[in-house]
């Protein structure tokens, strides 16, 4: 029997959590919930919790969190911090071997992660006949609205056989009490002498609340041709509107909603009713995105030559364009050098306005549902993402704050482990308690992937249809 023109309202109240990175953006929600056979379709609420501490590097090994964020597994102070890096070399600075900027360099600054992002979806979407045909032609919206917190747990574990407990004792430059005089822990050394002559704060918490990733689509559905069999046949276009905010490069590991670009592309999806344990279905996504400018921390090269040192005489931290607090005024550099200021872009001494282009998304997804008698449908899924990298490169914009055109960045860190993929296995039961009112809960779970975040995910969701 040919479908009717439908009007299809869907207001899809959406609560979840999930787990995202800076550099490593969350995967596209595929998929449309339009139902072509209903006058109005109504989910709310739709409610998810995504848990993940743990992720899988380049090699797809499990890793935590932190490994994918930081880009290596162990971050020692001289990764983040020039002024120890140069000092842990002999014959570069004026620095004593057995003075704590040197012995401390080795020290790894132990980083545990967590990340959640609370949404609220409200979409909408038009349905119609095209003319006299059985094609039905739909166009829809979401908007959501997401919360997203951010914690880091910082430990300092002693490395080079220093123990933390006695850097109070070691020699500085002035007198043997100059740790205990100047810090009073090991986190306030680290956030008043690395971290603020950078301009950069880590804060244990951050949060952030606005508008997401905004989502507009058209397709046509071809369904009515075999209404026996076919329960969705649709093909169209796709957007993943970027929302406007700022991310803030003065903040390690800052907090960006959405997908991180506005992405445009194409999906399909086929469901099919064989029979009651046998319908199986496909969503497919296609989406490539747009440049953008953005600030962003890039590792910058700092060099010191003989020339220099010579013409100096004396050529001070400050003067030699290593950054550190002034307590460290009295360090000078004795021997030419070349060195990026940090293997860590989070952790670079500047900002730099790059054009940042995020990685292609590829996305499928298959399974099949079972029918129980004429409540109960229990559906499984398996689900493949994969994304390309991202290219980022120094922007044509001004930038006063690098205004410099000699200047060598290393964009290779920034770059190199943007490429990732998820295998996702998913299910979910569906009661229905009459023919208008259904209840559905499941979880789905990443059970490997490539510089991926692992997620473990439960959620409940209850379907009105009019």
């Amino acid at each position: 029997m040919k479908k009717q023109i439908k009007l299809s309202l869907i207001l899809l109240g959406t609560i979840g959590c999930q787990e995202v990175l800076g550099s490593w953006q969350p995967m596209p929600r595929i998929g449309v919930f339009m139902d072509p056979t209903k006058m109005v379709y109504v989910r709310a609420p739709y409610v998810e919790f995504d848990l993940a501490y743990q992720g899988f590097d380049i090699n797809k090994n499990q890793v935590s969190l932190s490994s994918l964020v930081f880009g290596k597994p162990v971050v020692q102070l001289k990764d983040v911090f020039l002024a120890s890096n140069l000092a842990a070399q002999p014959g570069i600075t004026n620095a004593n071997a057995n003075e704590y900027l040197s012995l401390l360099s080795t020290m790894t600054i132990d980083m545990s992660l967590e990340q959640k992002a609370c949404i609220f979806d409200v979409e909408a979407s038009l349905t119609f006949a095209l003319g006299k045909s059985d094609v039905l032609f739909t166009m829809g919206i979401t908007a959501p609205v997401e919360y997203y917190e951010q914690d880091i747990t910082t430990k300092y574990l002693s490395g080079g056989g220093l123990g933390l407990a006695s850097a109070e004792t070691i020699a500085g430059p002035t007198n043997p009490g100059f740790f205990a005089a100047n810090d009073a822990n090991m986190d306030t050394f680290f956030q008043q002498n690395v971290l603020a002559p950078k301009g950069l704060t880590m804060p244990a918490r951050q949060q952030s609340l606005g508008i997401g990733e905004v989502r507009v689509y058209a397709m046509l559905d071809f369904s009515n041709y075999w209404p026996e069999v076919v329960e969705k046949l649709q093909g169209g276009f796709v957007a993943h509107i970027n929302p406007l905010q700022r991310v803030n490069p003065n903040v390690v590991w800052p907090i960006e909603r959405g997908l991180g670009a506005t992405y445009l592309g194409g999906f399909a999806q086929c469901s099919l009713n064989v029979t009651p344990f046998l319908k199986p279905f496909i969503v497919g996504e296609v989406t490539d995105d747009f440049s953008h400018d953005q600030l962003m921390r890039v590792p910058m090269q700092k060099s010191v030559t003989n020339a220099q040192i010579v013409a100096a005489g004396a050529l001070t931290f400050p003067a030699a364009g290593v950054l550190a607090s002034a307590n460290f005024a009295t360090y000078d550099v004795l021997a030419p050098f070349t060195q990026f200021d940090t293997t860590v872009p989070f952790f670079a001494d500047t900002t730099l306005l790059v054009s940042r282009r995020r990685g292609s998304w590829g996305q499928v997804m298959i399974g099949n549902r079972f029918e129980f008698g004429d409540a109960a449908e229990l559906a499984i899924w398996y689900e493949h993402d994969h994304k390309t990298n991202d290219h980022i490169k120094r922007s044509t914009g001004n930038n006063a704050n690098t205004a410099t055109a000699s200047n060598v960045y290393n964009f290779v860190p920034l770059t190199q482990n943007s490429r990732a993929s998820y295998q996702v296995i998913g299910w979910c039961i569906q009661y229905t308690l009459d023919n208008d009112i259904k209840f559905t809960l499941g979880s789905k779970h990443v059970v490997k992937g490539k510089n991926a975040f692992q997620y473990q995910t439960g959620f409940a969701k209850a379907e009105f249809e009019f």
